[in-house]
């Protein structure tokens, strides 16, 4: 089966005269580049996506194509063929922690009433032409609109929709729809239905592999988002600030995490760049800054830092990375995390790694076997003639003794009256599990556990319990909120 990309060129010609738009947009968010005219996929268990990440909110910096749209496609590894038959397309939310799985579906008719799922169990409808389902002439493609799930509740318009884990399938209109997915994953699923496609777990895009060591290394499940931080509302206005103005009017920032507890936090930079004429679609680069008091956990009461740059990334709105690496920086300053950076077009995703696997630790001296950063402005961490060198392994370190002992560590300091010492021990993958002592024998990485439910050790934070309710009952299902007074942002 040709792939996504392919089908989509030969899209192109039917839907411009229908009118409908194509995701061969220019990627326009993050920093550093011109935006280029690339399309990405990404692999899951049955067939592709054009992108790792479900936005609710329509862009009025990018209007067309509709940055809400996601290209679903056949892939040659289980290939699926889309008949002449109307095609359903249900979205299943699944929260991370103890949230209610919440199943969205869209169809091309005018209400749901002729569906009905497997479990017989309730959904939410998007009939048409909200749901702009849409399947080019001979090909085995299908796009459809992400669903806005804010519509569903009240107060409508505050900006919280479901968020975090999330799965795509896609069925023909007259069979039930595969609803019982809420509670399995789409690789151990077993029903019924004809699937098209069913898209969770994202793999590596090379080969036909669907084990837990080939899932891709950053985006390993499909996450719907919040809608865009507008970073103009965010951000204080100083005398010495230069046109376009902050407004700082945004009483909440929302970010949202992926299966793995990582951040995942979309920003529309475009009202606070100037057009930098001359050049199509490029933006002045300008220099931001945002600040956050946020504790690790709900119960720890200790402040997040990150170690390394390596623990922070930008991404286009898709999940594409950017041709050259942006300036994303973070450390500590009192009670505040501090992210510096610098942006030069509309919009991106920010991303701040929970977990990174590391690579450095002590030969020899009085921390021997004890984590270590080579970075210069570290010297000293191997003391009594100990030298840092890289691992022949990477590996999860976590504190052993102390009053910090299980928690995740990757330098001496990190703990008081204790060691950071390679391996850990395998929790649960939900939020919030207690910290671990170091199993016999430990952990390595996660594929060291042999539960797909969990993983190898804590992280630098845990968010995935701090979900907010949504309608008084959906306990755990929206984004995460970060209230005014908890954050502060500017420009430069």
């Amino acid at each position: 089966m040709p792939d996504l990309r392919l089908m989509i060129a030969s899209a192109t010609l039917a839907a411009t005269v229908l009118g409908i738009g194509l995701p061969t947009e220019p990627a326009q968010a993050g920093c550093n580049q011109i935006p280029q005219q690339t399309v990405q996929t990404w692999r899951g268990f049955k067939g592709t996506v054009d992108t790792v990440f479900g936005r609710p909110d329509a862009s009025a910096s990018m209007p067309a194509p509709d940055p809400r749209d996601v290209w679903v496609g056949s892939s040659s590894c289980n290939p699926g063929t889309l008949d002449d038959k109307d095609h359903a397309v249900t979205v299943i939310f699944k929260p991370p922690h103890n949230g209610k799985p919440n199943v969205v579906v869209l169809t091309t008719a005018q209400n749901c009433s002729a569906l009905s799922c497997d479990n017989n169990q309730s959904f939410l409808c998007v009939p048409a032409p909200e749901s702009a389902i849409f399947v080019p002439p001979n090909t085995d493609t299908l796009r459809f609109r992400f669903p806005d799930t804010d519509d569903f509740f009240l107060p409508t318009g505050d900006g919280q929709p479901f968020t975090g884990p999330a799965l795509i399938a896609v069925s023909p209109s007259d069979e039930p729809l595969p609803c019982t997915l809420a509670t399995k994953r789409c690789q151990v699923w077993g029903g019924t239905t004809s699937l098209f496609a069913c898209v969770d777990e994202i793999f590596d895009a090379v080969g036909c592999k669907t084990s837990r060591a080939d899932l891709d290394p950053t985006f390993a499940h499909f996450t719907a988002l919040p809608p865009m931080n507008d970073w103009q509302k965010m951000c204080e206005k100083f005398p010495s600030d230069q046109p376009p103005y902050c407004t700082n009017r945004e009483p909440e920032v929302l970010f949202t995490v992926d299966k793995a507890g990582n951040v995942l936090l979309p920003v529309d930079w475009a009202a606070v760049l100037a057009d930098d004429f001359g050049i199509p679609g490029k933006k002045k680069k300008r220099g931001v800054e945002a600040k956050t008091d946020l504790f690790k956990t709900k119960v720890k009461k200790k402040r997040i830092r990150i170690p390394k740059t390596g623990f922070l990334g930008s991404f286009t709105p898709k999940g594409a990375g950017w041709p050259s690496k942006p300036n994303f920086t973070a450390h500590s300053q009192g009670k505040w995390l501090v992210l510096r950076g610098d942006s030069d077009v509309s919009e991106s995703v920010l991303r701040i790694s929970r977990r990174e696997l590391w690579q450095y630790e002590c030969d020899g001296g009085n921390h021997a076997g004890q984590a270590c950063d080579p970075d210069p402005d570290t010297e000293g961490e191997c003391p009594g003639g100990g030298k840092c060198i890289k691992r022949s392994q990477p590996a999860y370190f976590a504190c052993e003794k102390g009053p910090d002992a299980g928690s995740y560590c990757t330098r001496s300091s990190d703990c008081p009256r204790g060691q950071c010492t390679a391996g850990s021990a395998c929790v649960a993958i939900s939020g919030q599990p207690p910290p671990p002592p170091k199993s016999i024998p430990p952990c390595y990485t996660d594929l060291s556990c042999n539960n797909i439910d969990e993983e190898c050790g804590l992280g630098l934070f845990e968010f995935r319990d701090r979900l907010e309710r949504i309608s008084g009952s959906q306990q755990g299902v929206g984004p995460v909120v970060i209230q005014k007074g908890r954050y502060k942002a500017k420009v430069k």
